[in-house]
């Protein structure tokens, strides 16, 4: 008795082979259909397309948002040679794919710091990595949603880089040579923006240079005023609230080439407070780019770029997650 029950599984196990292979065999079409059930309604030719672009490593550039003591980044535009491009994946597929490649623990990412890479950092988490609490959500979005990473970032960072190489040849001015750029802006260049001596105490001033690769660099000065004191001292005419001024090297010195100014009321151009400096077309010339809060929770981006004897907006991006 022994014998025989020892005996028939193993006639059970052989005569099983061949079912167990048939079954393996199948496999392939069950998970077709798993894959077909889960992804129903999903553009094929669409989801070919997103896959090439995001195995491609495409150069992506990043927003930061910072909420708390948390750093989060969320894609805005491919960078190429040209202006930046809206990163325009059309399956939700698509944005898994990129979350998974991009943004998931462990990938690197590299911040940009006056127009210049900073230290690599590494992603703490992406936004489905853990399938059944996403990172975020956007109530009533039915379209695909961009996805959002966790990360830790050096304090001031507001863009974010993967897979573009920033140059680190760019020139610089010395301390003294920033100093002697900028000396003659009290008194040759804020009164004709309707800013006198008198007022500069109003204002808050920073000063960042704009680098370059073979070329001397630009600076930028914004000067800024938030107080509601009324402004009586030039009549009939408001002075600006907020002043950008780019000046460029020229063969008697630094002289501005654009002046960006507004008084922030209703009716006049916007406020674009500084974002980041970066050379986002790989020119070896680095762009302007600015941001514009019209309300607490919405903002607008503006690249300035230089354009022949002045500076041109030649990019905007509204804050949107969700893709239609």
């Amino acid at each position: 008795m022994f014998f025989r029950s020892f005996s028939a599984p193993r006639r059970l196990l052989t005569g099983t082979i061949p079912a167990m292979a048939l079954l393996l065999g199948g496999c392939k079409g069950m998970r077709e259909s798993v894959k077909a059930k889960l992804y129903a309604g999903e553009d094929q030719t669409g989801w070919s397309r997103d896959s090439a672009l995001v195995t491609s490593k495409p150069p992506v550039l990043f927003q930061v948002l910072h909420k708390g003591s948390n750093d989060y980044i969320f894609p805005i535009a491919l960078l190429s040679k040209s202006p930046p491009a809206t990163l325009n994946l059309v399956t939700k597929r698509g944005w898994g794919m990129f979350d998974i490649n991009l943004l998931f623990e462990g990938k690197p990412v590299t911040p940009v710091q006056d127009g210049f890479a900073g230290p690599t950092v590494q992603m703490r988490r992406g936004m489905w990595e853990i399938p059944s609490n996403a990172l975020d959500t956007i109530p009533g979005c039915v379209g695909a949603l961009l996805p959002m990473g966790l990360v830790s970032l050096p304090p001031g960072t507001e863009l974010v880089v993967a897979n573009y190489k920033l140059p680190t040849n760019m020139k610089l001015l010395s301390s003294g040579e920033l100093q002697d750029a900028i000396k003659d802006v009290p008194l040759l260049v804020l009164p004709t923006v309707q800013i006198s001596a008198s007022q500069l105490g109003q204002y808050t001033r920073t000063v960042r240079q704009i680098p370059r690769v073979g070329a001397e660099p630009a600076v930028l000065m914004e000067y800024h005023d938030d107080s509601n004191t009324p402004d009586t001292s030039v009549v009939g005419q408001r002075r600006p609230r907020h002043v950008l001024i780019v000046l460029e090297k020229g063969v008697y010195g630094y002289r501005p080439s654009w002046t960006y100014t507004t008084t922030g009321k209703q009716g006049d151009r916007p406020v674009l407070r500084f974002l980041e400096i970066l050379d986002a077309d790989m020119d070896g010339r680095a762009e302007i780019f600015l941001k514009w809060v019209p309300l607490p929770n919405r903002f607008f981006i503006f690249a300035f770029q230089q354009w022949n004897d002045t500076w041109r907006e030649y990019w905007r991006r509204d804050d949107t997650r969700c893709v239609q």
